[in-house]
């Protein structure tokens, strides 16, 4: 009988995801992860100290983005960092 952790596949996406990571993965830059984080539109957890996103959050982000800007086609913008000024209007 497996264990719990022994079902755990090795090449499975973490969970949580250190601040380079989770600017690799979001394709946000870091100063837009900490404006998202102190415009409470993004939380992080610290563990051993570390400060942790967690994957969902991230994705959960995006894809609200995505989303506003399909139902606001005027917020579709080229300009640096237009995802975090939409967000951080709500």
């Amino acid at each position: 009988m497996k264990t719990q952790a022994q079902e755990v596949r090795p090449d499975a996406a973490p969970l949580a995801l250190r601040v380079r990571e989770a600017v690799a993965i979001s394709g946000l830059s870091r100063a837009s992860l900490y404006k998202l984080l102190a415009a409470e539109k993004l939380r992080d957890v610290r563990v051993c100290g570390r400060r942790l996103f967690l994957r969902e959050d991230i994705v959960a982000l995006l894809h609200g983005a995505a989303d506003a800007r399909k139902l606001d086609p005027e917020k579709r913008t080229h300009e640096k960092d237009s995802s975090v000024k939409h967000l951080s209007q709500n």
